[in-house]
Parts: structure tokens; C-alpha cells; sequence
């Protein structure tokens, strides 16, 4: 199917100015760093479960869209508790 598709749009990156990245590197980078940040240890605990959940575990990343939640606890309660927080 997609073997067959052409696209014919213009490329919205060919017009693009290319910028210089000077010593001090990116703002965005820069910002990171202007002034620490609080940090929630459980909210970060439970964020990295969702994202090796959906890196690692293709039985529990089905179950979410189509809505199966009652499935996704009984496959996994921590990661339940984690995204219905």
C-alpha cells in the first residue's frame, strides 16, 4: 500500500534557516540549567514504568487503545496505578 504512495507536498524543512550553535550552546539546553528543579521521586518512578512498559512490553501497549484497562490491571497493576494517576 505504501509502495504506492507518492508525495508530492513541498518539503516544509527546505526552507528552513539554518542557524549557528555558538559556544554556549542551544538556549534550550542552556534553560535545563538555569535553576534546579523540584523533583518527584515517585512521579519519576512511576513515569519510567510507563515508558519501559511501552519500550518493552507489546502485550501491555496493546491494551491502551483500545481501552482495555481491565485487562492492562490484570496484566499489570503498578502500571494501572501509574497512568491513572
Amino acid at each position: 500500500m505504501l509502495e504506492d504512495f507518492t508525495n508530492t507536498s513541498p518539503d516544509p524543512m527546505a526552507s528552513v534557516i539554518r542557524d549557528e550553535i555558538g559556544l554556549f550552546g542551544m538556549r534550550i539546553d542552556r534553560e535545563m540549567y538555569r535553576e534546579p528543579q523540584d523533583t518527584n521521586a515517585t512521579h519519576s518512578r512511576e513515569l519510567r514504568m510507563v515508558f519501559v512498559a511501552f519500550l518493552l512490553d507489546p502485550g501491555s501497549r496493546d491494551f491502551l487503545p483500545g481501552g482495555h484497562f481491565a485487562e492492562l490491571r490484570a496484566r499489570d497493576a503498578s502500571l494501572y496505578t501509574a497512568l491513572s494517576q
